[in-house]
């Protein structure tokens, strides 16, 4: 076991990951027994979706472009419907490995800004 400082893993990480578009923003030191999966506190996503007839370019890849008009307060509004303890069977993936497909949806926020629709989602766990 080598005992690195969070900064210089982090910054070691990163000059090994090129030229893949993806960075550690952060490291820590934890517990021996700390679980990246089964430790985790809360899980938050975000979502970008592109709502405009012009093609993606430099956002290819990143986000879904939707060319239809998307009213972002409606799809707020229906999402609400989500939030809370459920049973999301019918959102489950047919090789989900969880034993138990209730989960408790804490925030799944929708807002418009400019072109782009955000969706923002937290939960404990997702299935």
């Amino acid at each position: 076991r080598k005992d690195w400082r969070p900064d210089r893993l982090r910054d070691a990480v990163n000059a090994n990951m090129r030229p893949h578009l993806v960075a550690v923003r952060a490291a820590s030191i934890v517990a021996d027994d700390f679980d990246a999966r089964h430790s985790a506190l809360r899980r938050h996503y975000f979502y970008r979706i592109v709502n405009r007839r012009a093609p993606l370019t430099v956002d290819a890849g990143r986000a879904w472009l939707v060319k239809a008009p998307l009213d972002a307060h409606a799809m707020h509004e229906a999402a609400q419907a989500l939030v809370g303890k459920f049973d999301f069977t019918t959102f489950r993936d047919a090789d989900c490995q969880a034993q138990n497909p209730v989960r408790t949806l804490e925030r799944l926020d929708v807002s418009r800004v400019g072109d782009e629709v955000h969706v923002t989602t937290s939960s404990r766990s997702f299935l």
